[in-house]
This record gives structure tokens, C-alpha cells and sequence, in this order.
């Protein structure tokens, strides 16, 4: 099966830490599935710039995993610049059609923000496969908690039709969240569509090494 993991700030494990989508896609390919991980040129995640820069369809392939990147506009900070390299991002989505001549059999789009995962959701109808919803975080309920948005913005309005969407969309919602559940299922989608895979560890990342010694009984007591 060819599977498209669509998240904005994945990264190969030599440039950056957001090193799921790798970890995931490299299990994935020992069933026999090949999986393609699409991710920003231009994002805060990577410790540097890919060698074909910002502005042109770049690749990255090891033996496990591809990751295709896509160009996207460079930002600092948490300002309007971001925002537009989000947007920016989930229209260079839409466009890989005519970018590359593939077909995926599913495409999962994840989270962090939810206009990577429309336009993942988007690309999947249009090539009439299914569509898994990658639940990282609650937008915008993270933003609410986090007081970085009013519960009656216009954006949170916004985002929170967009998230209704998505979740009513997906053939599955994955969520790393233990509990989402209890939050998912007020929009009426039922447990059965709902799947915990939180991160887990990649032992092979580690080197060996052994185990600390049982610290010896003391028969005598010293003041």
C-alpha cells in the first residue's frame, strides 16, 4: 500500500526532532507498505535548510522512508508570517498532482495546525481514496487554553468549523492524546473511529548499554 503521511513539521532524523512521521513510515515499510512523508522546506523544527533551499520541490530518501518537501515562504516568530507559511503550505499541498506524477492508496493528514489536514482531506477526494485525521492538538481548544485566543474570536469560530469538518471526513481519527476521546465524541463521531497511538521509542536510536547494579546491603551502621 503507498501511504502519504502529510505534516507540516516533520523532519528526516538528521535535521530536525519532529521525528514521528520518520519513525512510523519506517515501521510501516517492514509490512511492505511505501510511505512518502510531506513536510515544509521552510518550517522552525529543522536545524537547517535542505540543500535545494526554500523555494523548490525538494527530496530526501534513505533505504526506509521518502520525504518529499515542499517550498515554503520563511518566517520567524509566532507572527502573520507564520500564518502565511501555514497557508502557503496547505496550497502547495493541493498542487501536488501536478508536481508529481504518484498516486497514494490513503492519506493521512496530521495536525499540529488544521489547514495542512484540510488540504490533506482535499487531495484524498480528489483521488477518491481514504482520508485518516493525524489529531496532535485540539485546535482550537489548545489555543483557548492556552489564552492565546478568545472562545468567541471570529478565528475560533472558523477553526472550530474546520475541525468539525475534518473529524466528520475521515474514514479514522488517530490521536496521540489518551483521553480525546471524551473530547472527539462531542461532535458525535463514535469511539469506533477513534485511534490512541501516542509516540513511543525508537530503541534502535540508543546505543546499548547496561544496567545500573543493585547497590550492595550494608551490615553496619555508621554515624
Amino acid at each position: 500500500m503507498k501511504i502519504w503521511m502529510i505534516n507540516h513539521y516533520a523532519t528526516p532524523p538528521e535535521w530536525g526532532s519532529s521525528t514521528r512521521h520518520y519513525t512510523l513510515a519506517k515501521e510501516l515499510k517492514k509490512y511492505g507498505h511505501e510511505v512518502t512523508v510531506i513536510a515544509s522546506s521552510s518550517q522552525h523544527l529543522l536545524k537547517s535548510k535542505p540543500p535545494q533551499g526554500t523555494h523548490s520541490l525538494g527530496i530526501w530518501q534513505d533505504k526506509h522512508v521518502k520525504f518529499l518537501l515542499l517550498p515554503s515562504p520563511d518566517y520567524q516568530g509566532n507572527g502573520i508570517r507564520r500564518l502565511w507559511n501555514m497557508l502557503y503550505f496547505a496550497g502547495q499541498v493541493l498542487q501536488l498532482p501536478k508536481q508529481i506524477n504518484e498516486q497514494p492508496d490513503v492519506i493521512i493528514g496530521s495536525s499540529v495546525h488544521p489547514f495542512a489536514v484540510w488540504a490533506a482531506e482535499h487531495l484524498a477526494a480528489r483521488y477518491q481514496i481514504p482520508f485518516c485525521f493525524e489529531v496532535r492538538d485540539l485546535w482550537p481548544q489548545t489555543l483557548i487554553d492556552m489564552k492565546a485566543i478568545r472562545k468567541y474570536h471570529p478565528l475560533t469560530l472558523i477553526l472550530s468549523k474546520l475541525e468539525a469538518y475534518l473529524y466528520r471526513k475521515a474514514h479514522l481519527i488517530i490521536t496521540l492524546l489518551p483521553y480525546a476521546y471524551e473530547y472527539i465524541s462531542k461532535f458525535n463521531i463514535p469511539p469506533s473511529k477513534i485511534a490512541y497511538l501516542p509516540n513511543g521509542v525508537d530503541l534502535n536510536l540508543f546505543p546499548t548499554v547496561a544496567l545500573p547494579q543493585e547497590p550492595q546491603e550494608q551490615n553496619s551502621f555508621i554515624e
